[in-house]
């Protein structure tokens, strides 16, 4: 069985100069993809809210339980 833990975040807080944006998931907007590893993928990204552009590591996070 796979499942995603309860405490997993689709927010973060980033500063960006002298401002800080707390970032929501659907704040990013993706331009394209960077690169690729054995935990994620490295995006380009848009952050819609300051329409600053930041490179961006999703993790494939697996949770593998055994009953």
């Amino acid at each position: 069985m796979c499942r995603l833990p309860r405490d997993i975040d689709s927010r973060a807080t980033i500063t960006i100069g002298n401002q800080k944006f707390d970032v929501e998931a659907t704040d990013l907007e993706s331009i394209e993809i960077m690169g690729r590893g054995a935990y994620g993928v490295v995006e380009r990204m848009r952050h819609r809210p300051s329409d600053t552009v930041m490179a961006v590591k999703v993790i494939i996070l697996f949770i593998f339980e055994i009953d």
